[in-house]
């Protein structure tokens, strides 16, 4: 005899039930199998549901803890709003994670090595572009630091493309 495994419509497995002997199953053990796979079924969805949670958790983390590396790093979305900054940003930049949030990275006003400021070349990068070079941007205290873009790949959208 074969028991589905079910959740919500969804088959999980199949519980297979045999004997040596012809006939030994009646309803009443028909009716115990099909209750334990039941319950076998929930218990089987949420182990399945719960090892995805660990492993997301685990992916969190390891990311976490690449972010908060020494290397300041920010984190904008398609319209280039600060969505997050690890604490190295906010230790290099003088700013507090608050102050940046949901501000666009033009707050650091880009600007060349040679003083004339840059904000356009970033903020044009069409989706997968890449460009690498070297960048100062203004500290909160007016302070300049020299950022190295190595690879830096656009997430802009372009305005045909929607």
């Amino acid at each position: 005899m074969f028991f589905p495994l079910e959740v919500g419509g969804r088959l999980l497995g199949v519980m297979s039930v045999q004997s040596t002997r012809a006939n030994v199953y009646g309803e009443r053990e028909r009716a115990i199998f099909r209750t334990l796979c039941a319950w076998g079924a929930i218990g089987l969805d949420n182990a399945t549901t719960y090892n995805a949670v660990a492993e997301q958790k685990q992916e969190l983390r390891v990311a976490a803890v690449a972010f908060e590396s020494q290397e300041a790093m920010l984190v904008a979305d398609a319209q280039h709003n600060i969505l997050r900054v690890n604490s190295a940003c906010c230790r290099i930049t003088g700013y507090r994670a608050d102050e940046l949030i949901g501000r666009r990275p033009d707050v650091f006003q880009f600007r060349r090595p040679d003083g004339s400021v840059d904000a356009s070349r970033i903020a044009t990068l069409e989706v997968g572009e890449e460009w690498s070079g070297e960048l100062e941007v203004l500290c909160k205290d007016g302070t300049p630091v020299a950022l190295d873009f190595s690879n830096f790949r656009g997430i802009r959208h372009n305005q045909e493309s929607k």
